[in-house]
């Protein structure tokens, strides 16, 4: 975006300035966004096949339910897993896209690793502004 003056826009304004910065880099915003998640993907997989002793199940079994047979003590290590992994990788991801965005607006060129690298930098940061929102 080169017209980046600071004034106050209207709402088609916003719109317009929005999608088309989005449409113009595409590809780069969704990588921002997707790489984090690929990082979780693994842990979850690897908790499903701990949970289930196994990948799937067949079409015919009976429906599974999430919380069968499982005590408190079972759940309280693998929610606290999860807020650890998913308190972690959000933020990451959120404050990537925040200044990959940024960065475009201005006409400043970003790429998707500084992007992520400069929120890996703050990570502190932004997981005490996500954990108090």
């Amino acid at each position: 975006m080169t017209n980046s003056d600071l004034r106050p826009l209207s709402v088609g304004e916003i719109l317009d300035r929005t999608f088309s910065l989005y449409r113009q880099h595409f590809v780069s915003i969704v990588a921002i966004a997707a790489l984090p998640q690929l990082a979780i993907l693994p842990i979850n997989l690897g908790r499903l096949s701990l949970r289930e002793g196994r990948l799937g199940q067949a079409a015919s079994g009976p429906p599974v339910t999430v919380f069968r047979n499982y005590s408190p003590n079972d759940l309280a290590p693998e929610l606290i897993m999860l807020l650890a992994i998913y308190g972690l990788f959000y933020p990451l991801a959120s404050g990537g896209l925040v200044f990959g965005v940024s960065e475009t607006y201005f006409g400043r060129a970003t790429t998707i690793g500084v992007s992520l690298g400069h929120s890996w930098s703050q990570l502190g940061r932004l997981c005490v502004v996500a954990w108090r929102a």
